[in-house]
């Protein structure tokens, strides 16, 4: 004995019409793009600063190494360049040198700024 499962459960519904229903038949297209577009916003609120960060960190690490490196250079060629061309003895070199040092670390010295001092 076989039992047979009607297509319409209602009554009251002709025959071949089909039952509405509560979830749209683009339900699936506007699910994904929702979440597309939240993964999008997520990315570009926490990858994104961190890549520019990153970015930044590399690229100003880079260019300290090569104005470092060229400061170095300038001052190893300052140096051979004042022993090569000051006039009397090796120690004339070093002396204007070091004055050179020195006044530059004067100007330096003006521009520095004291520390906060907390009275409490």
């Amino acid at each position: 004995m076989s039992f047979a499962v009607p297509e319409s459960t209602d009554p009251f519904r002709p025959e071949g019409e089909e039952t509405p229903s509560l979830i749209p038949d683009h339900w699936i297209d506007d699910s994904t793009a929702k979440l597309e577009s939240l993964v999008g916003l997520a990315r570009n609120l926490t990858a994104r600063p961190v890549l520019k960060a990153s970015a930044f960190l590399v690229y100003g690490l880079a260019l300290a190494f090569c104005v470092f490196t060229a400061l170095v250079l300038l001052l190893i060629a300052f140096g051979r360049a004042v022993d090569a061309y000051a006039p009397g003895p090796l120690w004339a070199g070093y002396f204007v040198t070091g004055l050179v040092f020195i006044f530059a670390g004067l100007i330096l010295w003006r521009f520095r700024r004291s520390p906060a001092t907390d009275i409490s």
